[in-house]
């Protein structure tokens, strides 16, 4: 116990670093899984393409677990990056902690935050923590740790979260990368298996501490989170109604799934495109899934970007193993992807503005009203053309949200297979 409050109170005059994240409304997260830049790719390759990130339109960068994985029970055929052997340490299968201090402060000088992917639910079955502290673990009634109830994680043994100084120390350790890196938040794995009061307690010490707001994202659908510390949580509402709705439901609901409280918007994460069917399948091939993302990036929250998705790689991305994609592929994509990320950056409308939903069947259609701006969006759902009324309120003179030329709205549009449009214009004088 006198060791973890040390260790706590080592980091309690932590320097304050520069404050580099964006607004939360201006956020572009971006997932890295190192494990897709090849049989050897890490922090170097990745210090490579932050050029490339910035012109996106990314500014933040969430890189999956960091930390050597375990080799007890492990997930074949590499281990799961989610089964943390040590929480100090930088697994070596992506370089040296060198590398990874130059990535950062290499993002830093881009004003791209840095954010950490953190497991704080169990850890690898030969975590240190284990032999040194077995009391801090989960026991069954026969006496032996066990792995977190409830799921199928063999390869983890699950933290019993009613011991004290075990929850110190893994504050300690988060507060660890902060100080000794300059992380600026964390993506929280599984947080609805960690108790509220523990979140709250570990986020409002490490912003104390550290002097930096920190960006939290919970992966969990437990709106007590807010109430912790957390900024956002995951939009699984909003994604599973959005696959629905391109699987031949109707467009009309969205609205129903966006509005509690900030989410975070995707089509694709590395859960999704692991273990479940690419994206670009589920949403109908490039054109779909281009229209689903246009969406999502625009009708409110925080739009994340997995690896591979702004070249629109259209294969699983396993996280149990190496693989790669090819950088290459999809120019076409990463252009679009790049104006996209530039209206959504450009326009305050589409950060902040109040959503109104107009949806039809076939079309997924609103408005974003802003203070000093009105966005509309038209995204055609299906794979075939739809002509689609306009409501009075939406006609008259816009600018067109890309070809930034001036476009008239009449009483109807014709869209074609999953076709989107995009339009800006002033608020005043009437005009909404």
């Amino acid at each position: 116990m006198i060791g973890v409050l040390t260790a706590l109170a080592a980091f309690t005059k932590a320097p304050v670093d520069a404050d580099f994240l964006p607004p939360l409304s201006q956020t572009v997260i971006y997932e890295s899984n190192l494990r897709a830049l090849g049989p050897s790719g890490g922090f170097r390759e990745l210090t490579d393409r932050l050029d490339g990130l910035k012109k996106l339109g990314i500014n933040v960068l969430w890189l999956m677990p960091i930390m050597p994985v375990g080799k007890v029970k492990a997930v074949p055929p590499m281990g799961s990056p989610y089964a943390v052997a040590d929480y100090g340490k930088v697994n070596p299968e992506f370089g040296t902690t060198e590398e990874f201090s130059r990535l950062v402060k290499k993002a830093h000088r881009r004003k791209i935050a840095v954010m950490l992917d953190w497991v704080a639910n169990h850890t690898a079955w030969d975590n240190p923590w284990l032999t040194a502290h077995p009391d801090w673990y989960t026991h069954d009634a026969s006496g032996a740790i066990t792995h977190p109830p409830g799921t199928n994680w063999m390869d983890v043994a699950d933290l019993n979260y009613d011991v004290a100084p075990m929850r110190l120390a893994m504050i300690a350790a988060m507060q660890s990368w902060v100080t000794k890196y300059g992380v600026d938040g964390f993506r929280c794995d599984a947080a609805d298996y960690v108790p509220l009061d523990f979140w709250k307690e570990a986020i409002s010490s490490l912003r104390a501490k550290s002097g930096k707001r920190l960006l939290m994202l919970g992966e969990g659908g437990n709106r007590g989170l807010y109430g912790s510390g957390f900024d956002l949580l995951y939009g699984w509402d909003f994604y599973g109604k959005l696959r629905s709705i391109f699987g031949g439901g109707k467009a009309s609901g969205l609205s129903g799934v966006a509005s509690e409280g900030l989410r975070l918007g995707f089509i694709t994460n590395h859960d999704e495109s692991a273990f479940h069917d690419p994206y670009v399948q589920v949403f109908g091939g490039e054109e779909g899934s281009e229209a689903a993302f246009l969406i999502t990036a625009l009708y409110g929250g925080v739009p994340l970007v997995y690896e591979g998705q702004e070249v629109g790689w259209p294969k699983a991305i396993p996280i149990f193993e190496r693989s790669s994609i090819d950088w290459n592929s999809g120019p076409a994509v990463r252009a679009w992807m790049t104006r996209l990320l530039d209206v959504r950056r450009k326009h305050e409308a589409f950060q902040t503005g109040t959503v109104t939903d107009f949806s039809t069947n076939d079309v997924v259609a609103f408005a974003r009203v802003g203070k000093g701006e009105t966005g509309l969006v038209l995204a055609n759902v299906r794979n075939r053309p739809i002509e689609v009324d306009i409501p009075a309120r939406w006609q008259g003179q816009w600018t067109d949200g890309f070809s930034l030329e001036p476009t008239t709205l009449g009483t109807s549009i014709h869209l074609p297979a999953f076709g989107t449009k995009v339009c800006i214009r002033p608020r005043g004088n009437g005009i909404h």
